[in-house]
């Protein structure tokens, strides 16, 4: 079991990978720290919101994330909505995954925007994604909406 101290640190430094830039022909990436403390990461993945679902498409077009969100405000112009309905698509089987607690910040703007409450500020047409298992697991995503 991995104590609430070094939890805090890999959470930390997670967040704080995702408020890096990433590279121009990549849309988005997603870290998984498992309760365990073992973490995956998930480069050039697709990202796509339509209406309040955020579609995350493995770059083999394979897996799917699909997050549905509501209660939705829009503070100081990044929208941000809660987390209603996780569902992974493995093959094109569904996994549903129960959440704890989880959001999405979306800056659909032409200029960067500071997220609510804090001095990080987010890109255009960027969105940020933080969910939270109810098993303990943490799933981040950052990047670039695909507006096709």
């Amino acid at each position: 079991m991995i104590s609430w101290r070094t939890r805090s640190k890999q959470l930390a430094a997670l967040v704080s990978m995702l408020l890096v830039p990433i590279a121009a022909n990549a849309s988005g990436h997603v870290t998984v720290l498992q309760f365990d403390g073992s973490t995956q990461t998930y480069e050039r993945v697709r990202m796509k919101l339509v209406g309040l679902t955020l579609f995350v498409t493995s770059p083999n077009r394979k897996d799917v994330l699909e997050i549905v969100t509501d209660a939705c405000s829009y503070p100081a112009g990044v929208e941000h909505c809660l987390a209603y309905r996780t569902t992974l698509r493995r093959g094109g089987r569904p996994h549903t995954i129960a959440l704890d607690r989880g959001g999405i910040y979306v800056n659909a703007t032409s200029a960067p925007e500071h997220l609510p409450h804090s001095s990080q500020v987010l890109a255009p047409h960027h969105i940020i994604v933080d969910l939270h298992t109810v098993r303990g697991t943490y799933i981040a995503a950052f990047g670039s909406l695909d507006n096709s």
